[in-house]
């Protein structure tokens, strides 16, 4: 181990201390070099020879960095001046020598490490993140998907109603079989002959709800006789047919018809005219329940 003066003189030189002497002033080592006065004694056998080495390698290690720190601190300015001079610009600072500086070694060593860790942290962070964005817009489309298959086949599912912008909500199917219903209703009630005058009625009311069923027959009971004396005759047939509105639950269809009628000892008469008919959705399928001639 080195030993550090503590006044000015002549010392063993740390680099050659059996046979060189530097000179020591204002507290570190000059460049005066001289031969040594007096030999220093070999080391005392007892001590092993892997000890004296590395006593020696430190020894030696310490008076490179000393001197190094001063050679550097004495040419600093000059270099600096330099290269000031030389390029207007200002000089880069040079760190430690690596190579002769074992400590410096190990703290840029452990510097760079670190460096390539937090480096790689920037990254990483965006990757994540990036995972976190996806995983959330997955969840959201899912909840979207199920929030609209409640609202269109589920709990939410909104109850069709009929108005001006939707007149229809029944299927094309469905419209049809409930208009075709209304047109076999009306020329059922509208047509009739004096010889099947009672069975006509009957298989027109069959077609009726019950309420409607009373007006009818109350309607065609007064008329019966009268039409019976005179021996009338009414046919009817359908010129055309449409839906006007159409729900679950309740149709109105438009009816045109063409009606013959023929009376004993007269010509035959054509009447055209039309009916809106009404249907309602029951047990034992569409039901009239309600005719009005427009």
């Amino acid at each position: 181990m080195t030993v550090t003066p503590d006044r000015p003189g002549w010392y063993p030189d740390p680099l050659k201390p059996p046979t060189q002497e530097r000179r020591w002033a204002d507290g570190e080592w000059t460049d005066d070099v001289r031969e040594a006065s007096v030999t220093v004694a070999q080391a005392s056998p007892a001590t092993s020879p892997e000890t004296s080495s590395s006593a020696a390698t430190s020894e030696r290690t310490s008076a490179v960095r000393l001197l190094k720190t001063r050679k550097e601190r004495r040419d600093e300015p000059r270099s600096t001046e330099a290269a000031v001079a030389g390029t207007g610009t200002a000089p880069r600072e040079t760190g430690p020598d690596l190579a002769t500086d074992p400590d410096t070694y190990a703290d840029a060593d452990a510097d760079a490490r670190t460096e390539v860790e937090t480096a790689g942290e920037p990254e990483a962070r965006p990757a994540r993140r990036t995972t976190v964005v996806l995983v959330l817009a997955m969840v959201v489309l899912v909840a979207v998907a199920l929030l609209e298959a409640a609202y269109l086949w589920g709990p939410l599912e909104d109850e069709p109603t009929v108005s001006s912008d939707r007149p229809v909500l029944l299927s094309r199917a469905a419209e049809r079989s409930a208009t075709d219903t209304a047109a076999k209703a009306a020329v059922a009630f509208s047509q009739r002959s004096y010889e099947t005058y009672d069975e006509q009625v009957d298989d027109a009311a069959a077609m009726m709800t019950d309420d409607f069923e009373k007006q009818f027959r109350q309607t065609t009971d007064d008329a019966r006789q009268r039409f019976i004396d005179a021996e009338t005759q009414v046919t009817a047939e359908v010129a055309g047919q449409g839906v006007m509105t159409a729900s679950e639950e309740q149709v109105e269809a438009l009816i045109f018809l063409n009606q013959f009628t023929l009376r004993k000892g007269e010509e035959s008469a054509f009447t055209p005219f039309r009916l809106k008919v009404t249907l309602i959705d029951t047990e034992q399928g569409w039901l009239v329940s309600d005719v009005e001639a427009t």
